[in-house]
């Protein structure tokens, strides 16, 4: 599998999208919004793809997760296979996202880093406006199946 985005965690995630896109011209794609209108989470890009980079509000650099593409959803299933000879426990998944459009699946490398497989998504066109989801639309914007976020899931980084 290769790199396809990384999560991180900021404190003032309205701050550090606006870094990334006045300064490093990265476009925002999609984000989940506060009942006060401030944002949660960030989805970002560079190279079309939904997000090379998001942000979820957390502490001040801490790292959420990695993700690795794989080329198909059932490449993701096979991971999960995988996953479960080797007694690597699943954080979540295989699961699909609304944010996205992603299908994925989490699990932590032996150093306590969670990681992501990832397949699917959409052609991110420069002219399209950003996806907004709300507060209330949180989980089925991450687990779109579940429809709820677990807690730990959205606080849990190293």
């Amino acid at each position: 599998p290769r790199l396809d985005h990384i999560f991180l965690m900021c404190q003032d995630v309205d701050e550090t999208t606006a870094f990334y896109t006045d300064v490093l011209d990265f476009r925002l794609t999609e984000q989940i919004l506060a009942d006060d209108g401030h944002q949660l989470v960030t989805f970002l890009e560079r190279t079309h793809t939904p997000h090379d980079i998001a942000f979820i509000t957390g502490p001040n650099g801490a790292f959420h997760h990695m993700a690795f593409w794989l080329d198909d959803w059932n490449e993701v299933r096979k991971a999960a296979d995988i996953c479960s000879y080797h007694g690597i426990p699943i954080d979540a998944g295989p699961t699909r996202h609304g944010a996205t459009r992603g299908h994925g699946l989490y699990f932590f490398d032996p150093a306590g880093n969670r990681n992501e497989v990832y397949t699917g998504g959409y052609w991110a066109d420069p002219d399209r406006e950003p996806v907004t989801w709300t507060e209330a639309e949180i989980g089925r914007a991450v687990f779109y199946y579940e429809g709820v976020v677990d807690h730990r899931f959205m606080t849990v980084h190293s």
